[in-house]
């Protein structure tokens, strides 16, 4: 009956690891833009960039890249005062994290709403595996940009 027992335990799988992630909102995120020591700009329109290049996880080994960077372009309108008025078209560096093998992604081409981190060298867009920067370009999520852009509080 050990036997048995001792078997069991060999075979019986692992428990699973999973990734834990508060729920992104463009809000939450605006704030976060907002009250940073970075400067950021909010855009919306096409983010375009090489799909094969997004980092891939090894399962066996349980490994992955922590920073892929991407060179990408996007092309949309800037968040200026309280509308997206002001032409956006430029190139960027898509920095994709992971964690462990858990990874950021997205799709080339999507209309997405982003905060955009602007450096030195440029722009950059961060995604991680749990989101944050970038967002469907949905209705829903260009009334609350618009809206913290006019003074609601931001913080969902």
């Amino acid at each position: 009956m050990r036997f048995i027992a001792f078997l069991i335990c060999l075979v019986a799988p692992l428990p699973a690891m999973a990734l834990s992630c508060a729920r992104p909102s463009v809000e939450r995120s605006y704030g976060q833009a907002a009250k940073a020591d970075e400067s950021y700009v909010v855009v919306k329109g096409r983010l375009t960039f090489d799909e094969s290049k997004l980092p891939k996880a090894n399962m066996q080994t349980q490994t992955a890249p922590k920073r892929t960077m991407i060179k990408a372009r996007f092309q949309g309108h800037a968040l200026s005062g309280a509308d997206f008025s002001t032409s956006f078209n430029a190139a960027l560096n898509y920095e994709v994290r992971c964690l462990v093998v858990w990874c950021g992604g997205g799709q080339s081409g999507e209309e997405i709403i982003a905060f955009v981190q602007k450096t030195p060298s440029g722009y950059t867009l961060e995604m991680g595996p749990c989101g944050g920067w970038a967002f469907p370009a949905t209705r829903k999520n260009t009334m609350a940009v618009l809206s913290c852009a006019r003074g609601s509080t931001c913080t969902r």
